[in-house]
């Protein structure tokens, strides 16, 4: 009696079955990895705002000169200017990321952009800012006006 040769491999179906699995796989673990993607980049940018606030009242502070804070709520960028040429600096949030909100709010101002002077010696301004992600999960950084430190929060239940 004549054996068959041994034959190694895979068929084709049993790899088509394969790629499926991963792909369901990868369909259903798509939406949890993209929000926690998200919620990465929101508290990341929160915690650069409130950087960015906290070198500027240390810059106002320390070399006792007027620093601007502008929010550029269309095009998601914060800029601070000293008195000094080339002391302006700018922070542009991260995709996905936008300005929600700059607090407090005042009747007949400019939605788009805000300003706020930073004056040596004198107390600082109660700067509130919210960040949203597409998702609508927001943080608020908010500039302390004794210690001018910031503090980031999260935010349930602001309006929009």
């Amino acid at each position: 009696m004549a054996r068959r040769p041994l034959q190694r491999g895979v068929t084709l179906m049993e790899l088509l079955m394969v790629v499926a699995i991963i792909a369901l796989l990868a369909g259903l673990t798509y939406p949890t990895a993209s929000a926690g993607m998200d919620s990465i980049r929101l508290r990341s940018a929160g915690d650069e705002v409130a950087a960015f606030l906290y070198q500027a009242v240390g810059r106002a502070d320390r070399r006792q000169e007027p620093v601007e804070i502008t929010f550029d709520k269309d095009h998601g960028v914060i800029t601070s200017r000293g008195l000094k040429a080339g002391s302006e600096k700018e922070m542009a949030l991260p995709d996905g990321i936008r300005i929600a909100a700059v607090l407090p709010e005042t009747p007949g101002e400019d939605m788009h952009s805000k300003s706020y002077l930073l004056l040596p010696g004198a107390a600082f301004p109660r700067i509130s800012v919210v960040v949203e992600n597409r998702k609508g999960n927001r943080r608020m950084v908010q500039l302390d006006p004794i210690t001018g430190a910031p503090n980031v929060t999260v935010v349930e239940g602001l309006a929009r």
